[in-house]
């Protein structure tokens, strides 16, 4: 199901500041007046800064919940025996995040299970409390299997360079990952896996936002049936849009597989020469080993 979209342009005076995060949040209280369980799902490609959105949308919206989907992958050892990582549906618990998409629908609690980096699976669960909004916060929350449980979706999306400098930057302080890993998890998760699986999710989400390369958010496009609330909301102006996402994907692993070493070689120079690291020049890096 695709989404016709507004796309936002040249945004004109208003009495409202842009912050997406406060936007939404009224958006939704006004959309959703009464009491019924909302699901908010928030996807998109890792490294754009979806937890932090998740965090601030909750501080605006009241009565809230974040549920974070990275607590459901599978074990380590299993996905690096698979080769999978996270962007992959086989590297998450996909029945069980099923299952308490449809429990929090229901307006149930539930046990949720946390993930432990040490020992690299979920050994432990911790109770979840399912207020009036939900707030799924995961790469995977948009993908097909759960589409019929989201009322509403938010694509935030950003310029490969960005997502690989999250990779290089905060994957290596904060989860102390070596430089291949970060690099491998770009490749694999961010280009492959969810190119394949999650990308297309853009097409259908309610909201599409940008994340440029100082992690700032802008609108880039919303659904028209939400498009009157909008304006109403921002006193923006904005023209008409559609397009359809046609995501990147690299075989690394098939029949054909992709030297991701050379790969990573290729991107390195574009970016020593200060060149853009786009999809038509990740092709072309792609294209040196094809």
């Amino acid at each position: 199901m695709h989404k016709y979209k507004k796309h936002i342009r040249e945004l004109g005076s208003g009495h409202h500041a842009i912050i997406p995060e406060q936007i939404i949040a009224e958006l939704l209280l006004e959309k959703y007046d009464n009491n019924e369980n909302i699901l908010i799902a928030v996807g998109g490609p890792g490294g754009i800064g979806k937890s932090s959105f998740c965090k601030k949308l909750a501080r605006y919206l009241t009565d809230s919940n974040i549920l974070r989907l990275d607590d459901y992958k599978t074990p380590r050892a299993v996905r690096k025996g698979q080769n999978l990582f996270g962007a992959h549906p086989e590297a998450n618990m996909m029945d069980l995040v099923e299952e308490h998409y449809i429990t929090a629908k229901n307006g149930l609690n539930f046990d949720k299970p946390v993930y432990n980096t040490i020992s690299g699976e979920a050994d432990m669960t911790e109770f979840y409390e399912t207020k009036r909004f939900t707030i799924i916060d995961g790469e995977i929350s948009t993908y097909k299997q759960f589409r019929e449980y989201v009322d509403f979706a938010i694509f935030i999306d950003s310029d490969l360079q960005t997502q690989l400098n999250t990779r290089l930057n905060r994957d290596m302080k904060e989860r102390q990952y070596t430089y291949e890993k970060a690099i491998a998890t770009f490749l694999h998760s961010n280009l492959q896996e969810f190119g394949e699986f999650g990308a297309e999710s853009k097409n259908w989400a309610d909201i599409h936002l940008h994340c440029h390369k100082n992690y700032e958010l802008i609108f880039e496009s919303i659904a028209e049936e939400h498009v009157e609330l909008f304006q109403k909301l921002t006193g923006k102006e904005f023209t008409s849009y559609k397009r359809d996402l046609v995501p990147l994907y690299a075989d690394f692993k098939g029949s054909n597989p992709v030297n991701y070493q050379t790969v990573v070689n290729h991107l390195e120079y574009i970016s020593e020469t200060g060149g853009e690291l786009n999809s038509q020049t990740l092709q072309q890096a792609i294209s040196v080993v094809e």
